[in-house]
């Protein structure tokens, strides 16, 4: 299982999605906010000292966005690309090696995409309550790194 604190950047909007892959019934719906461009959301510090062919999986869906990458570092270095999967508007599941970033005191590792499409925030003057117009989302569940420990 992977239970990590994840941040995001600045100009992205984490929503919950109803459309699970997995028994918790929620899933992350990312989206950026206010204006085009591209989001990364990125794991805290792992330890993948030990970690033999250790691997990170999720499932994935978008209607609009056809691809992300996969990507991290090794002990605070910048972040690099690691993998680049397709992203289709059926749930798939990606399986990115990180055998790259193991070995290390530790690794970070994100999924990042270009946004086309921002989400807004607007009001309804007449019952002055907001409600979010959403642009693309990608919607991501079932994150965990697999690993054979030595």
């Amino acid at each position: 299982m992977f239970h990590y604190i994840w941040e995001a950047s600045e100009d992205a909007g984490l929503f919950v999605s109803e459309e699970a892959t997995d028994d918790d019934g929620v899933a992350l719906a990312l989206a950026i906010l206010d204006n085009p461009g591209t989001v990364t959301i990125n794991s805290g510090k792992v330890n993948l000292n030990n970690a033999v062919n250790p691997t990170l999986l999720f499932d994935v869906k978008s209607e609009t966005i056809t691809s992300l990458n996969v990507v991290g570092s090794k002990d605070g270095a910048e972040l690099a690309n690691v993998a680049t999967a397709n992203v289709t508007s059926e749930y798939t599941t990606v399986k990115v090696p990180l055998t790259s970033l193991a070995g290390g005191r530790y690794a970070q590792i994100g999924i990042s995409a270009d946004f086309a499409n921002a989400t807004t925030l607007e009001i309804d003057w007449n019952t002055y309550s907001t409600y979010y117009e959403y642009g693309d989302l990608l919607t991501i569940d079932n994150i965990r790194i697999d690993t054979c420990l030595s």
